[in-house]
């Protein structure tokens, strides 16, 4: 749970620097990050290795 905390509030204060400095749009650091980190988990659910489907 320690560690699962300091990504959080890394992913927080990452997302909070990149509005103030313009590089991207304003966004909800509280959610955002736990949508984009949930995004990544489920990478290796949908990739399989030898799976003849593309992404295209």
């Amino acid at each position: 749970m320690d560690r699962r905390r300091q990504l959080d509030r890394y992913s927080r204060t990452l997302l909070s620097e990149a509005v103030a400095e313009g590089a991207i749009r304003p966004v909800g650091v509280r959610i955002a990050p736990n949508h984009f980190l949930g995004a990544v988990n489920w990478v290796l659910r949908w990739y399989s290795e030898g799976d003849e489907r593309s992404a295209g």
